[in-house]
């Protein structure tokens, strides 16, 4: 699946990663990075700090679906980019 650019260029990215090893002792193992959800959020400049507040709920929605997730370890990471730029 093609990723456009601004899909990483948000004010607010939440993202699940799925991470497993599969594999045996003779052939190896190869560790999986899997993207289960991402979520980019813009700045609404009317309300400035109504994207944080979204993107923490979103964030502790994801930690409370995925803390049981059966199939490895699951990251819940948020990133918060505030720029501003002068006139």
């Amino acid at each position: 699946m093609a990723q456009a650019k601004w899909f990483d260029g948000g004010d607010v990215v939440v993202m699940a990663i799925s991470e497993y090893s599969i594999g045996s002792v003779e052939k190896g193992y190869k560790h999986h990075k899997d993207i289960l959800s991402k979520i980019v959020l813009f700045k609404d400049y009317e309300n400035p700090e109504a994207h944080i507040s979204s993107g923490m709920r979103l964030y502790n929605e994801l930690c409370s679906t995925y803390q049981t997730w059966c199939d490895g370890s699951v990251t819940v990471s948020i990133t918060i980019q505030d720029q501003t730029v002068n006139m």
